[in-house]
């Protein structure tokens, strides 16, 4: 608030001295008249062009902040795909169950074609650790994506109260150049009309 009273206090200052010439000159140099509104004009389109990097500047923050929860979005997506797939989710999940079919059929006496589903079972199992491994890798890349997103967005929100403190305070000095404009073609009229 302090660097806006400031900003707005060298404005006015600014907008005082230019009219200070302004008078001082009189109307009787209409092409002095005409070149302080040119200046003045040129002025304004400075502090146009400086608002209109801001907002460059606040639309590339967005847009990075977007391409990065789109990212992690489409990470976990891709995750919980996988994830209907799969029947375990972690290898210990899958070594339980193949331990526990390798005991059964160590202990338990069964038919043939019982005992051949269970293998069967078992090859199964130790075939999906692969894809288990996977999901996991992709799970990680996926928290990893969802931290950076959420990490981007605080540092990001910071950066859009600053951008928009600062669009302020030139929108503030754009509306004062604004006003000395207007003063210009008023005077530059007056010395027409």
């Amino acid at each position: 608030m302090d660097q806006l009273g400031s900003e707005i206090e060298k404005m006015t200052a600014e907008r005082e001295r230019v009219h200070a010439q302004i008078t001082s000159r009189g109307s009787s140099s209409a092409s002095g008249a005409a070149s302080e509104s040119k200046l003045a004009r040129d002025r304004l389109n400075e502090i146009r062009a400086e608002f209109q990097a801001l907002k460059e500047e606040r639309n590339a923050l967005t847009a990075r902040q977007k391409a990065a929860s789109e990212l992690s979005k489409a990470k976990i997506e891709a995750a919980k795909q996988m994830r209907g797939d799969l029947r375990f989710t972690s290898l210990a999940a899958i070594d339980g169950r193949i331990e526990d079919l390798q005991e059964q059929q160590e202990t338990t006496s069964m038919s043939l074609p019982e005992e051949k589903a269970l293998m069967k079972e078992i090859s199964a199992l130790r075939a999906q650790r692969g894809m288990v491994s996977k999901y996991d890798e992709l799970m990680g890349a996926a928290n990893t994506a969802r931290d950076e997103s959420r990490a981007s967005r605080e540092t990001n929100d910071a950066r859009f109260k600053e951008l928009h403190a600062e669009m302020d305070a030139v929108r503030e000095r754009m509306d004062a150049q604004w006003a000395i404009v207007k003063e210009f073609d008023a005077k530059r009229d007056a010395e027409r009309g």
